[in-house]
């Protein structure tokens, strides 16, 4: 039995362009911003329903009011931003360009961080993420990252440093930016400022030895042109992991790493082993995927989890040497000092 007043509230909605229906509106637009969900499905009779049960008197808004108030709702919070953003007097920035599995396409996102002097927090903020299709040349990065500092009207004087790892269309693109705004730079005070972190496309193919020289290089040349000009840093993360590419090409280390990348990727090769792996410990062996962070330690821990079964399935079926008792302690080893990299490669990320 519905309550007198429950029924009345319900025939009565908020008349429209009193306060509390744009408030009612404008909350129902926020609900739709940050989701996956539509002014189509806000406007839905069920939808509706849901929202009358926790407020009888909510209009029933149709997709055209919701998509109107969505508009508006995001071109304000622009505007906010853009506040934020103007009365700052540094800013740094995160950028970075990731790949959907199987290069079908690319992001290129653009985070800012910052002091707000009237609030006195740090703030954080999305300010863009865009389709970039390939080729990743260094000049449409660096034209891709000025369209959105010009959209967010942020002059380059406002950026106090960057960070940049060792990719090479992000380095090409550091020194563009370095080159046309140098002498914007070149007289900033010397306080501790906030960096720009610019992350490469975790996708691309490099070589170890290349990779490693070219990131040994780079460091050289910018301590060499850029110090007292702009600040820059180099990303923590990545120096890890190029410490742990390093890693991989000791002389001690690379035959063992090698015969274990053999043995597993017989394994996966063959139907029979994996398929008596799977009945044995109900696991498959890792692929070590170079272009995948962290894969040398889940591969590593993977086969080291499940030895004892790969040794007698090695023993029946799979004509490969295998790894004497000494190498499987030198791995036990490798995998406690990647373990400790990988923890402050969580933490950086995290923070």
């Amino acid at each position: 039995m519905i309550q007198p007043k429950l029924s009345f509230e319900s025939s009565h909605p908020y008349e429209e362009g009193s306060f509390k229906y744009r408030a009612v509106l404008r909350e129902r637009a926020m609900w739709c911003l940050p989701t996956t969900a539509t002014p189509t499905l806000c406007a839905n009779p069920a939808t509706q329903r849901v929202f009358m049960k926790h407020d009888p008197r909510s209009p029933a808004f149709g997709r055209k009011a919701v998509n109107t108030e969505m508009d508006k709702v995001y071109k304000q919070l622009l505007t906010n931003m853009k506040f934020v953003l103007r009365r700052a007097r540094k800013i740094s920035f995160s950028a970075d360009i990731w790949t959907k599995r199987g290069m079908t396409e690319s992001k290129l996102g653009m985070t800012a961080r910052l002091y707000d002097p009237h609030s006195k927090v740090m703030r954080r903020m999305t300010l863009a993420c865009r389709t970039f299709p390939p080729p990743h040349t260094a000049a449409r990065l660096f034209k891709l990252t000025m369209d959105i500092l010009a959209e967010w009207d942020i002059a380059p004087s406002k950026i106090s440093a960057i960070v940049t790892d060792n990719g090479s269309n992000m380095e090409a693109a550091f020194k563009a930016f370095v080159d046309s705004n140098g002498s914007d730079s070149h007289n900033e005070s010397n306080e501790d400022e906030e960096g720009v972190t610019v992350t490469s496309d975790d996708t691309e193919e490099a070589n170890l030895v290349e990779e490693v020289d070219e990131y040994m290089q780079f460091e050289e040349q910018c301590d060499r042109e850029f110090d007292g000009r702009i600040k820059r840093h180099s990303c923590t993360i990545h120096r890890l992991q190029t410490a742990v590419r390093v890693f991989q090409k000791d002389e001690t280390l690379k035959p063992i790493i090698r015969k274990a990348r053999v043995i597993v990727k017989t394994f996966r090769m063959s139907t029979v082993a994996t398929g008596e792996l799977i009945k044995a410990t109900n696991l498959t062996l890792i692929a070590d995927v170079t272009t995948r962070w962290n894969s040398t330690l889940q591969f590593l821990k993977r086969l080291d989890l499940v030895q004892d079964s790969v040794k007698e399935i090695m023993a029946r079926h799979l004509r490969i040497p295998g790894l004497p008792p000494g190498e499987w302690v030198i791995i036990r080893y490798m995998i406690k000092l990647l373990d400790k990299l990988t923890l402050y490669v969580s933490q950086y990320s995290c923070g």
